[in-house]
C-alpha cells in the first residue's frame, strides 16, 4: 500500500541478539511506494558506526512491525555516506551515487526510475569484488552478481504491494497483497478482535452470536481432550483454573451447558444455570447400576472426616438455612427427598445446641393426603438382633427413650422391664405424679367385674359380653358380699351362653363379682405363652438392667455399640 510510514532504522552487532552499536533513529513520514522508500541513515542520530571495525546489521521497524531478519551491512556504506552527485557506480572498493539509497542485504526488491537506482539488493553467498549498475532497471526486479562482480537485474514473478496497521498481524488480502488481519499484538499480549490485552496473554472477543472460542477433538483415541488445564504451582486463595463473570443483572442463561448429541438433533444432559443451579436432563452419562445422577462425587481419602459431598450455610443471620436440601415431588406417591447407603449407617443427624429450645437430631413431617401418612418410619430385618426403632435418652433431669403423645399400637408383645403407669397425682396435679406398678400374670390374663342386687330368691344372673367366651377360656370367679356377711355366696351356674349365676345370698344383697379369663383367641394361640425361656447366645452374660445385677451398664442388653454413640 502507497502510504507514508514511520521508520526506525537501529544498527547491532549480531543478526539476532547483540549489542546495539547505533540509533535508534526514528524518520517521520517516509513515502513508501511500491515497496520503496528513501532514507538516510546518520541524518537524524549522528555519528554512523565504524563499519571496517566490527559486522554491522541493519534492523528497521515499520510503523512499529519489526522486520526480520537484520540485514548485514559491508563497509562500502561509509562510502555512501561520504558519497557525490551522480548515478550509482562501483568500479573496485570504490562506490559512487546521484541520489537514493543503498540496502546491501535482503531487504525490500529494488527499483529503477529514469536510470536512478532507489535501492538495491545483493542476493546469494557470492563476494562482491566490483561491479557498475546496469541501466534500464524496471520495478520488481532484484539486483544479483556473481563471484566476479558482475551486476545482472533478475525479474520476479510480480511484486507484493499492500500495508498494514502498527501492531496487527499481516494476512494476505489477495495473491499479491498484504494487509490487517484481526490479531493484535502489544507488549507480547495477543488480541483477537480487539485492541485491548491487558487483560490476559491471549483475549478474544466477538459481538456475534458466534462463540468467542470453539474447540474441536476429531481424535478417536481414548483420552482425547479438546481443553487440557493445568498448574506448575500449587494453587493459593485467589488462583482459580477457571473464571466465569456476568453481569449482576443476569437472569437466565447458563454458566456450563453440556450437549448430547444424536442422530434426531441434540440435548442437554447437563447445565448449571446462572443463578447456580445446576439441572440434569437424566442423561445416561452418569449412568451406574442403571440410576442416573446428576452430581457424582467420589472421595477415597481413608479417614473418618471425609466427605464426598460437604454442604454448608454459614449465614450469620438467625435463619434456618439448609446446607442440603432435596425435592422429588413431581408426582404424588413418587419420589424421595432424600435417600441414602452406607456400609454402617444409612442416615445420620446432629445437633450440638447451646440454647434451652427444643433440638432435634433427625426430624420426619408427612401432612394431607387421605392415605396413612408415618412420620418416622423404621424397618430393620436380617439379622439376629433387629430393632426396628431404637432410642436412649441419659444426663438429663427427665430421660425419655421414647416419648408419644398420642395411642400407641403395637401389633406384637410388649416386654417391659418395669411396667408401670405414670398420671398427674389427682390431688396435686400442678407439682407431682402418681406412678403405678401394672398388674402382670404368667399368663395372658383378662379381668371383668362388676356388681350386681340379688333378687327374691337371694339369685342373679350376670350377663357377659357376646364376645367373651370367643376371646376367654379357664374361668375364675371372686364374689363379695356388700353390706352383711354372704358365708352361702357362690356361682350356681359357670359362665355358658354369654352368663353365669350366682346363688346363696339374702333378697336384695348387693354383690360386687369378677371373672377371670385366659385368651384362647388365634392371635393368643399363634403367639402361645412360654413363661420361661433361655437368653439367645449374643444375650448370655449380658442383662435387660445391668445395674440393678450389680454388672456394669455397657452389659445392657440392646446397648448400641460405642461406634454409633461418636
Amino acid at each position: 500500500m502507497n502510504a507514508t510510514y514511520t521508520i526506525v532504522a537501529s544498527i547491532y552487532s549480531l543478526e539476532s541478539g547483540g549489542s546495539l552499536l547505533w540509533g535508534p533513529e526514528t524518520h517521520s513520514n517516509v513515502p513508501i511506494v511500491e515497496g520503496w522508500f528513501n532514507i538516510e541513515l546518520g541524518a537524524v542520530e549522528p555519528p554512523l558506526p565504524d563499519f571496517s571495525a566490527t559486522t554491522c546489521y541493519l534492523q528497521l521497524r515499520v510503523n512499529g512491525e519489526l522486520l526480520t531478519p537484520r540485514s548485514k551491512l559491508a563497509s562500502v556504506p561509509t562510502a555512501i555516506q561520504a558519497g557525490d552527485d551522480g548515478d550509482w557506480f562501483m568500479d573496485g572498493n570504490d562506490i559512487y551515487h546521484e541520489t537514493g539509497f543503498v540496502n546491501i542485504g535482503t531487504g525490500p526488491l529494488g527499483e529503477s526510475r529514469d536510470d536512478r537506482v532507489s535501492g538495491l539488493n545483493v542476493l546469494g553467498t557470492a563476494q562482491v569484488t566490483g561491479f557498475k549498475l546496469p541501466t534500464g532497471a524496471a520495478a520488481g526486479r532484484v539486483l544479483t552478481s556473481d563471484a566476479s562482480g558482475t551486476g545482472t537485474w533478475q525479474s520476479l514473478p510480480g511484486g507484493i504491494g499492500g500495508g498494514g496497521t502498527s501492531g496487527y498481524l499481516t494476512k494476505f488480502t489477495g495473491a499479491a497483497t498484504i494487509g490487517n488481519s484481526a490479531a493484535y499484538e502489544s507488549g507480547g499480549n495477543i488480541g483477537i478482535g480487539t485492541t485491548t490485552t491487558t487483560d490476559a496473554h491471549l483475549t478474544v472477543e466477538t459481538a456475534t452470536t458466534l462463540p468467542a472460542l470453539a474447540l474441536k477433538n476429531t481424535s478417536s483415541g481414548p483420552y482425547s481432550s479438546a481443553l487440557h488445564l493445568s498448574r506448575t504451582e500449587p494453587a493459593n486463595s485467589g488462583d482459580e483454573m477457571v473464571v466465569m463473570t456476568a453481569p449482576s443483572t443476569s437472569t437466565s442463561g447458563t454458566w456450563i451447558h453440556c450437549y448430547l448429541l444424536t442422530p434426531s438433533g441434540f440435548y442437554s444432559p447437563f447445565y448449571v444455570a446462572t443463578d447456580g443451579s445446576m439441572y440434569s436432563m437424566g442423561s445416561s452419562l452418569f449412568e451406574n447400576d442403571s440410576e442416573y445422577g446428576t452430581i457424582r462425587a467420589f472421595n477415597y481419602y481413608a479417614s473418618s472426616d471425609a466427605k464426598a459431598i460437604h454442604g454448608y450455610f454459614a449465614s450469620s443471620t438467625a435463619a434456618d438455612g439448609v446446607a442440603v436440601y432435596g425435592d422429588a415431588t413431581a408426582n404424588d406417591y413418587y419420589g424421595f427427598g432424600g435417600k441414602f447407603a452406607g456400609g454402617y449407617m444409612g442416615v445420620r443427624g446432629d445437633v450440638t445446641a447451646t440454647g434451652s429450645a427444643s433440638y432435634y437430631g433427625a426430624y420426619g413431617a408427612v401432612t394431607g393426603g387421605t392415605g396413612t401418612c408415618f412420620g418416622v418410619y423404621g424397618v430393620a430385618s436380617g439379622g439376629d438382633w433387629n430393632v426396628g426403632v431404637y432410642g436412649t435418652a441419659h444426663g438429663g433431669v427427665n430421660n425419655w427413650a421414647g416419648y408419644l403423645d398420642g395411642d400407641v399400637r403395637v401389633a406384637g408383645s410388649i416386654n417391659p422391664v418395669l411396667a408401670r403407669m405414670e398420671i398427674d397425682d389427682p390431688t396435686d396435679p400442678a407439682n407431682s405424679y402418681l406412678r403405678h406398678p401394672l398388674v402382670a400374670s404368667d399368663e395372658m390374663k383378662t379381668v371383668y367385674d362388676g356388681t350386681v342386687v340379688l333378687d327374691a330368691r337371694g339369685e342373679a344372673t350376670v350377663q357377659m359380653p357376646d364376645w367373651f367366651e370367643a376371646l376367654n377360656a379357664d374361668f375364675r370367679y371372686q364374689l363379695t358380699a356388700v353390706g352383711a356377711p354372704g358365708p352361702n355366696l357362690f356361682v350356681a351356674d359357670e359362665v355358658q351362653s354369654g352368663a353365669f349365676r350366682i346363688a346363696g345370698g339374702e333378697p336384695g344383697m348387693k354383690v360386687c363379682w369378677q371373672v377371670t379369663g385366659v385368651r384362647h383367641d388365634a392371635v393368643a394361640t399363634r403367639a402361645g405363652s412360654e413363661v420361661r425361656v433361655p437368653k439367645s447366645a449374643e444375650d448370655r452374660g449380658r442383662y435387660l438392667d445391668p445395674v440393678a445385677q450389680g454388672a456394669p451398664e455397657d452389659l445392657r442388653i440392646g446397648r448400641v455399640d460405642e461406634k454409633a454413640a461418636n
